[in-house]
């Protein structure tokens, strides 16, 4: 029997899932131990490690869970990833942010590392080259500056969206966000 697609070991993830959350609502990961994730998803320790090596591996599923949904949701509306600023690209981005806000504020809330390692690409491709080039800037340490602050700057705005409970639509949200965004000539 596979263990991976038996029911009770899916509940039993789930639970831990959702407990991890819950516990970093006031917390910090780093303070969150397995016997807080045992006790709150009530299993015991064994079945926790049958599932994750420590809880940083518990958050990477999480995390890469919730960036499955985004993806699954893009392909299933045949929003593409060729341009992650385009309006109706970030319309879909923000809603699924809202969908998720309490995963979302807990990892906001927690990220302070940038330059960003993951999905910085189009950013820097369609934003930051080409402003830095439109103003003369050619050395590409120079321009990791300027990736860094679009980086912070998109990630605060996201922040206080999600820590003021999505107070805006993404419709709304949206415009804000683009025109925060340097405006580039085509070269």
């Amino acid at each position: 029997m596979n263990m991976k697609n038996n029911q009770r070991y899916q509940d039993s993830e789930k639970r831990m899932q959702d407990a991890l959350m819950k516990l970093m609502e006031n917390q910090e990961l780093k303070d969150v131990k397995v016997m807080d994730i045992c006790k709150e998803a009530h299993i015991n320790r064994t079945t926790f490690y049958a599932h994750y090596e420590d809880i940083y591996d518990l958050m990477a599923r999480v995390e890469r869970l919730i960036r499955q949904d985004l993806y699954e949701e893009f392909q299933a509306r045949g929003v593409g990833m060729w341009n992650v600023f385009h309006h109706d690209f970030l319309i879909h981005f923000l809603r699924h942010i809202e969908k998720n806000k309490n995963f979302y504020r807990i990892c906001l809330r927690h990220r302070v590392k940038f330059p960003l390692e993951e999905g910085f690409e189009q950013l820097w491709e369609t934003v930051v080259k080409p402003h830095c080039h439109q103003h003369g800037v050619t050395d590409e340490q120079a321009m990791l500056y300027y990736l860094t602050f679009y980086q912070a700057g998109f990630t605060s705005l996201l922040r206080k969206w999600v820590e003021d409970g999505c107070l805006e639509t993404p419709e709304e949200l949206c415009p804000i966000l683009l025109d925060c965004l340097p405006q580039t000539e085509i070269l």
